[in-house]
């Protein structure tokens, strides 16, 4: 991770500058599987899982499928960048890929948070987090 003064501006991709700032240092982190991180912690059941990890989110959840799979976690929130994935610019997720990667899962889409939307500059550019929820058999499963 490059590290600037403005956190704001921080980023995980190494090769990923940020003009006119200096990246105060670079840091090394160990990365896991969400499965593996689950797992090293002995949790069976997440009531809710916020992932923002700047565009990488369906790797972070490729790494949590076997979680998915056995319905483990009740409720997922997701930032997504559009709504089609041809209209993704830059890194990011679409809630097309997102629902075609967690439908099979027994994941709905229940709401979206709009964050912004910058139509004049880029018409396609919005900032959003979406709730999936698992449901069983069209019934949301209960959590308690």
């Amino acid at each position: 991770m490059q590290l600037y003064e403005n956190s704001r501006v921080s980023s995980m991709e190494m090769e990923k500058v940020q003009p006119g700032h200096i990246p105060l240092k670079t840091v090394s982190v160990e990365c896991l599987t969400l499965d593996a991180w689950l797992e090293g912690r002995g949790i069976n059941e997440i009531d809710f899982i916020k992932l923002d990890v700047e565009g990488h989110e369906l790797q972070v959840l490729n790494g949590g499928v076997e979680m998915l799979r056995q319905s483990r976690a009740a409720f997922l929130l997701i930032e997504a960048k559009s709504v089609l994935a041809s209209e993704v610019l830059g890194p990011g997720v679409s809630l097309e890929q997102l629902s075609g990667f967690l439908s099979p899962f027994g994941y709905r889409l229940m709401v979206l948070y709009t964050d912004f939307v910058n139509l004049p500059t880029h018409p396609y550019y919005t900032n959003f987090d979406a709730l999936f929820a698992r449901v069983v058999r069209g019934h949301q499963k209960s959590t308690s």
